[in-house]
C-alpha cells in the first residue's frame, strides 16, 4: 500500500495484523468495529473485530485460496483404506485411525459392523497375543 498521496498527506498508518501481530499498513480512516465486548458470551467474536485488519501472509491464509472440506468417508471406506496392506490392527486402533485420519468419529461396533458386510477372499481376522481383542486387515492381492 501507498502511504503518501500527490499531496504528501499520510493515507496510512501502522498497524498490527489482527491475527500475527506483524507491522502493517492500513488506511488513516481505519477503525476495527466490534460486536459486543466478547464478555457477554452471546457470540463467537470473542470480543475480536468483526473487521480485521491482515498482513498478507495471514490475508493469504484465511481468504486467499479456497480451500474445499474433506468429504467424510464412511466407516466401510474408513476400515477399507486403513486395513488394507500388512499391518493387523484392533478396532480402538481402527477407531483412532479414522478419526486422526479423515476426521469420521465411527464407533467400533459401527466398524464391526461394516467389517462383516465386506465380502473380500483377502480379509483375515485373528485374535491378538495375550489378548481378548481381535485385529483385522485385507491383504493385498499379489
Amino acid at each position: 500500500m501507498q502511504c503518501k498521496n500527490s499531496s504528501s498527506a499520510p493515507v496510512c498508518r501502522e498497524w498490527c495484523c489482527d491475527s500475527c501481530a506483524s507491522e502493517i499498513f492500513v488506511p488513516v480512516d481505519y477503525e476495527p468495529s466490534y460486536c459486543c465486548s466478547g464478555a457477554e458470551n452471546q457470540c463467537g467474536c470473542m470480543g475480536k473485530p468483526i473487521n480485521p485488519a491482515f498482513c498478507n501472509v495471514c490475508k493469504d491464509k484465511f481468504c486467499g485460496v479456497q480451500v474445499m472440506p474433506r468429504q467424510k468417508k464412511t466407516a466401510k471406506q474408513c476400515l477399507v483404506e486403513i486395513l488394507t496392506g500388512n499391518r493387523f490392527l484392533a478396532l480402538h486402533e481402527i477407531r483412532a485411525e479414522c478419526i486422526s485420519r479423515f476426521d469420521s468419529h465411527h464407533s467400533e461396533a459401527a466398524l464391526s459392523a461394516r467389517w462383516r458386510e465386506i465380502h473380500s477372499p483377502f480379509k483375515e481376522k485373528r485374535r491378538r497375543k495375550n489378548s481378548q481383542a481381535f485385529e483385522y486387515r485385507i491383504k493385498e492381492a499379489a
